[in-house]
């Protein structure tokens, strides 16, 4: 009876591998999750210490090409915030 015990053995063999590719898979998703909560806490914090910054420094950032748009509008609302008004032209003035 070579042939079942050879069968036996080639299925515990794949049931072996088919575990340890369930257990790489579940810590890879699992790292990209923790990765993906660090990255937007970090986002957030960042956005929530524009509230601290200065109007220049706010000014300086909503007019630089290369702050992205979402955080222009945050920087807009804080600004409007703090008695500011937007010009039709984009300019902010009290």
């Amino acid at each position: 009876m070579g042939w079942l015990d050879d069968f036996k053995k080639g299925f515990d063999g794949g049931r072996a591998r088919g575990n340890e590719i369930g257990a790489r898979t579940t810590d890879r998703l699992s790292n990209q999750l923790e990765n993906e909560r660090q990255r937007r806490d970090a986002e957030r914090q960042r956005m929530e210490n524009l509230n601290y910054a200065s109007d220049s420094e706010l000014f300086r950032k909503f007019n630089s090409s290369f702050t992205p748009q979402n955080e222009k509008e945050y920087i807009r609302d804080i600004l409007l915030s703090r008695g500011y008004r937007q010009n039709s032209n984009g300019t902010f003035n009290r």
